[in-house]
């Protein structure tokens, strides 16, 4: 009869899978307490191994618990049902995705096919602990009109106002244009999250408002400035689009740092210089994102 498989929470992320006499052995040997997250199929949620009704009966026959680990039992849990995601994407397949996406994004028209196969790739490699699959369903027939307006935008009418104007079109591009494009970007943003398929049924939907994601664009733009603060201010706007994704019963939880993405980004910047290893910097900084992501059930 084959073992049943398990996964748990250690320093926020899933660990597995493993074993189910191996993970009773760390419980035995106090490397894990009854208080850590567990989970395994056919289960719904994680939930702390003291609330696992076949790790109770076991660990009470063959654990000895110190006063400590006593404790820990009775401890309140902190983490509520919290699913942590992961990013399985490879560098490999980042480049030929990016590829894609980049080449189709040359004839401007094309752009939002290559952005529809590159988001598929993404949303395909989002990895849950509960064995829920995710898909993109979006086509590009129903955004390409949005990816030729970004295009109109970001490229053509600033080298056409450079061309006409002169330098002095710059202070109007950099300061009128963006109203434009954080208009477009978020009727984009709207779609492909609608667009976004889970196997446990849940449907998604971003509700951010306008002037909101209009207000949270241009600090990011410009904390450039400070050189450092686009770290936090990255994170702060990640924080708040996820407090606006709607997906039912669940939310969405970012729990990383700015700090954590400063200097993951400073080293990315310095190994991106050598142009090859940009696609796996870009895999890294995803991942990071993806395991600082949770997904927690809504309490009343």
């Amino acid at each position: 009869m084959t073992e049943r498989c398990w996964y748990y929470v250690k320093d926020n992320r899933p660990v597995g899978p493993i074993s189910e006499s191996k993970l009773y052995e760390m419980f035995r040997t106090g490397n894990l307490s009854m208080q850590t997250f567990v989970w395994s199929q056919p289960m719904s949620n994680w939930m702390p191994a003291s609330n696992v009704e076949s790790f109770r009966l076991n660990t009470s026959q063959t654990m000895t618990f110190s006063v400590q680990q006593r404790e820990n039992v009775l401890r309140p849990v902190s983490m509520k049902q919290a699913r942590l995601l992961r990013f399985k994407g490879t560098g490999f397949q980042n480049l030929w995705w990016g590829l894609v996406a980049g080449l189709s994004a040359l004839f401007i028209i094309t752009a939002a096919w290559g952005a529809v196969l590159r988001y598929r790739w993404f949303v395909r490699n989002v990895e849950f602990p509960d064995g829920t699959t995710a898909s993109f369903e979006g086509r590009g027939k129903e955004v390409w009109h949005y990816f030729i307006g970004i295009g109109l935008l970001e490229i053509v009418i600033p080298l056409l106002c450079n061309a006409i104007v002169g330098p002095k079109a710059d202070l109007f591009v950099f300061m009128g244009l963006p109203f434009a494009t954080v208009a477009i970007w978020l009727q984009i943003m709207r779609w492909f999250f609608s667009k976004i398929k889970l196997s446990c049924g849940t449907n998604m939907k971003f509700c951010g408002s306008y002037w909101s994601f209009l207000g949270w664009s241009m600090l990011v733009m410009y904390s450039v400035i400070t050189i450092i603060g686009w770290a936090w201010a990255s994170v702060a706007m990640l924080r708040w689009v996820c407090r606006n994704i709607d997906a039912g019963p669940h939310r969405l939880v970012f729990t990383g740092s700015g700090w954590s993405l400063l200097w993951r980004g400073i080293l990315a910047a310095l190994a991106s210089c050598f142009i090859l290893p940009i696609p796996w910097m870009e895999v890294w900084i995803i991942r990071w994102f993806a395991r600082n992501m949770m997904i927690e059930q809504k309490t009343s």
